[in-house]
Parts: C-alpha cells; sequence; structure tokens
C-alpha cells in the first residue's frame, strides 16, 4: 500500500538505490545484509510511524467532534441564560409598570378628591382673601 509506494519514491529519488560495496565478495555480501536489515528496520519503523499517525489523525477528529459538539452545548446554553434574563427583565418591568399603575390611580383620586374640595371653595371665600 502506501509504504510501498512511500519505497518506491525514496528508491526512485536515489536515497535507497542499489549499493555497491567495495571490498570482496564475501564483504560485500555482509555489507549488502546489513543494509536488507536496516532497511527492513526501517520499514518496520516506518509501518509504526504510519499507524502513530493513522491514531493521531483518529484522536483529532474525534477532538474536533468533541470540541464542534460542547461549542453547541456551550452556544444553546449561552441562549438559554440570555432567554431566561431577558424573561426575568420583563417579569421585573411588568411589576413596575402595575407598580405605577396603581400610583398613577391613587394619584388620579387624590386629584379628584382636591378637584371636589376646591369646587366646594366658595368664590366669596377667596374674596376676603384680597
Amino acid at each position: 500500500g502506501e509504504i510501498e509506494n512511500l519505497k518506491n519514491k525514496l528508491s526512485r529519488s536515489g536515497t535507497l538505490g542499489e549499493v555497491t560495496p567495495r571490498g570482496s565478495d564475501k564483504e560485500k555480501h555482509t555489507q549488502v545484509e546489513m543494509l536488507k536489515g536496516l532497511n527492513a528496520n526501517l520499514t518496520q519503523e516506518l509501518k509504526k510511524a504510519y499507524v502513530a499517525l493513522k491514531i493521531a489523525h483518529s484522536q483529532l477528529q474525534s477532538e474536533r467532534k468533541h470540541s464542534a459538539t460542547l461549542k453547541k452545548e456551550l452556544d444553546e446554553q449561552s441562549s438559554k441564560e440570555q432567554t431566561n434574563s431577558t424573561t426575568e427583565q420583563l417579569q421585573r418591568l411588568e411589576l413596575e409598570n402595575l407598580q405605577l399603575r396603581e400610583k398613577i390611580s391613587q394619584l388620579e383620586d387624590q386629584n379628584a378628591n382636591l378637584q371636589s374640595a376646591n369646587d366646594e371653595i366658595d368664590i366669596d371665600d377667596l374674596n376676603y382673601l384680597d
């Protein structure tokens, strides 16, 4: 799969190209075997790194989903709190409005009483003030 593709790319770029060891055939054979072992080890490390990368990618996606869920919950909570705050404000204003209406009603009653008391004062009574 992807590991073979990586190996092909590396060998095309010359990184894992053919090695021509110097010295006797036995030394060459030993060097080739050593390089094959090194290549096998590197391939194993590459496979492990690839698996670790896949796991990390999966965890990242999971974290992103979790983060999106938390953000959505936070937005909903914030919206609820705003609604609750607005509702409380509205209730306070309605109560204030009711209290003001009662006060207006009392003042209108007082005004009516003063008006009728005023009407009873005779014009002649006012003349004596002069």
